[in-house]
């Protein structure tokens, strides 16, 4: 009886076991398989642009941070079909080892990165928009700026940017002595 009831105990075990290696290996592939799915929609990584990407690593309290938010909130929504415009706060635990991993020392630090991930420039503290629009170009990337929209009087577009042929604008009419 106690034979019986040993080897009753091992095939109880046995099974015991069978069931957490099929559960550690459910696991573990059910936790690849979101690792594999995330990798390619939520990594926000430069090796996954299509696109170049002004990165620019800065602190929401920070003051010359605070003067370029605007500047790149604005050329990211102008610009979004030529270059990606990113912010990291480096003052949030959570992003100090991304702004170790690109040595970050002062901010705000803005990085020009080509498509395929590469760095090209790089620069400390406030920059305008004129400045990086000129900094993309000597990089090689003509990006023309969106085209102002020119209105009349009487709202109407104006298509001919020579705005003296336009009947609703008059010109004043400098006389030479």
């Amino acid at each position: 009886m106690y034979c019986r009831r040993d080897k009753g105990n091992v095939k109880m075990k046995l099974n015991h076991y069978y069931k957490i290696i099929s559960y550690f290996i459910i696991t573990v592939v059910i936790l690849s398989f979101f690792s594999i799915t995330t990798n390619g929609a939520d990594n926000n990584t430069k090796e996954t642009n299509k696109l170049p990407m002004l990165w620019d690593f800065g602190a929401k309290k920070c003051i010359p941070c605070k003067r370029m938010a605007p500047i790149l909130d604005q050329m990211a929504e102008e610009y979004k079909n030529h270059f990606i415009v990113k912010f990291t706060d480096v003052w949030i635990p959570k992003n100090v080892p991304e702004a170790k991993e690109y040595k970050i020392t002062s901010i705000p630090t803005q990085i020009f990165f080509d498509k395929n991930g590469k760095e090209l420039w790089r620069h400390v503290g406030f920059i305008s928009k004129d400045d990086i629009l000129e900094k993309w170009n000597s990089l090689g990337y003509n990006f023309i700026m969106p085209k102002a929209k020119c209105v009349s009087v009487d709202n109407k577009k104006i298509e001919d940017k020579n705005l003296k042929n336009h009947p609703k604008i008059k010109t004043p009419k400098v006389e030479s002595n």
